[in-house]
C-alpha cells in the first residue's frame, strides 16, 4: 500500500473524525479543512487549514498542494459541490458522501445502487440538497476517479443526531420508549467505523471513473428489533409501546428534529450493498449490539447527555417517565 495525501473536508466530528483517525493509523499524511471551531482535538499529526468552503478565497488555499484524494464529508449544499470543484484544481481522486436520502422510498428492499432517485418526503429539504449535490458533482466532476457513497443510518459514538442516545437514556430511566406507527419496518445501519473502513479502502485503491456505493450492513432490524438490542445492552428491560400515527409518530410527513417520538421512522430503509462488498470495500460486520455498546460506553462517558426530557410528541402519546 502506498502512502496518500490525502484532503479531509470536514474532519473534526463524526464520521468525518473517525475516518481522520483511521487514515491516520494507516499511516497516510492527512490533511483537514474547516472553520476551526471545534477546539484542539485533531491527532498532532494532522495538518490543518482553516477557512470557510463557502469562501472561494478561503478553498484557494487548496491548490497546488498535491492531494492524492479527497474526501467531502462537509457538502451539505449543492453550491458547495460545485464551488470547491471550481476552485481546487486537480483532485485524481474523490469519496463524496451523499445519503440514502436521495433514493424514492420503494417498498421492496434491498434498494440497489440503480433505485429510481426521488426527493423523499421523509427528509425534506435534506433530501432535495442530496439529490442536488449529487447532480452538481456530475456536472463538475468530469475526470478522475469519483465514488458517491449514500450511506444509511450512520451510529457512532459523538453521534450529533439523538439516535443510539434517546432509545438508551430512556431504558437507563425507566421511561417508555414508543415505537411509531406498526413499528415493522426494516431499517439498516453503518457505524462510522464501517464508514471509515470503507472511505479509506476507496482512497487506498480508488475505483475507476464514476461509482456510486450503497454503505450499510447487510443486515437489517425492525423498530421494536432495535429497542431490543439497546435493552440487551443496557442490561434491563424496556418499556416499549407502538402508537400508530404514522412514521414519525406524530402525523407529520417529514421528520421534524425539534419534535421526536423515536429516532428512527417507521418506514423501509434497507440498501443491496452487494457492489461494496464486490469491489472490496464493504467493511467488516458489526452488530446492532455492538454499536449500542459503543454509544452506551460514550454517553456513561459524558454525564451531561444524561440529561433529557419527553418530547411535545411523546407527551401527546401519554408517554411517562
Amino acid at each position: 500500500m502506498s502512502k496518500k495525501s490525502v484532503l479531509v473536508m470536514g474532519g473534526t466530528r463524526f464520521m468525518g473524525l473517525t475516518t481522520v483517525n483511521r487514515l491516520i493509523e494507516r499511516g497516510h499524511d492527512v490533511t483537514v479543512f474547516n472553520r476551526g471551531t471545534r477546539g484542539d482535538i485533531l491527532p498532532a499529526e494532522v495538518t490543518q487549514i482553516r477557512g470557510d468552503r463557502d469562501r472561494a478565497e478561503d478553498l484557494a488555499q487548496l491548490n497546488d498542494r498535491g492531494f492524492d484524494a479527497v474526501v467531502d464529508y462537509s457538502a451539505y449544499f449543492p453550491y458547495q459541490v460545485t464551488l470547491l470543484h471550481e476552485t481546487v484544481r486537480d483532485i485524481p481522486a474523490l469519496v463524496h458522501c451523499s445519503s440514502s436520502a436521495v433514493y424514492a422510498e420503494e417498498p421492496v428492499i434491498p434498494w440497489p445502487e440503480t433505485n429510481p432517485l426521488s426527493p423523499s418526503r421523509l427528509w425534506g429539504q435534506y433530501s432535495l440538497n442530496k439529490l442536488d449535490g449529487e447532480a452538481a458533482l456530475r456536472e463538475v466532476r468530469t475526470s478522475g476517479s469519483t465514488a458517491v457513497l449514500r450511506p444509511p443510518y450512520v451510529l457512532g459514538p459523538n453521534n450529533y443526531n439523538l439516535r443510539e442516545e434517546f432509545i438508551l437514556n430512556r431504558i437507563l430511566d425507566d421511561a417508555e420508549v414508543l415505537i411509531p406507527g406498526d413499528g415493522q419496518a426494516a431499517v439498516q445501519m453503518y457505524s462510522t467505523t464501517q464508514i471509515a473502513h470503507s472511505v479509506v479502502a476507496m482512497v487506498e485503491s480508488p475505483p475507476t471513473g464514476w461509482e456510486e456505493y450503497n454503505v450499510g450492513c447487510e443486515w437489517y432490524l425492525t423498530l421494536p428489533g432495535i429497542v431490543e438490542s439497546a435493552a440487551r445492552v443496557v442490561g434491563k428491560p424496556a418499556r416499549s409501546r407502538v402508537v400508530g400515527a404514522g412514521a414519525f409518530g406524530t402525523g407529520l410527513e417529514s421528520f421534524d428534529a425539534t419534535n421526536i417520538l423515536f429516532p428512527f421512522p417507521n418506514a423501509p430503509l434497507v440498501e443491496d450493498v452487494s457492489k461494496l462488498a464486490r469491489d472490496g470495500y464493504l467493511a467488516p460486520n458489526e452488530t446492532m449490539d455492538e454499536m449500542f455498546a459503543a454509544a452506551l460506553e460514550d454517553l456513561l462517558a459524558n454525564p451531561e447527555r444524561r440529561t433529557w426530557e419527553l418530547s411535545a410528541a411523546e407527551l401527546a402519546h401519554g408517554a411517562v417517565r
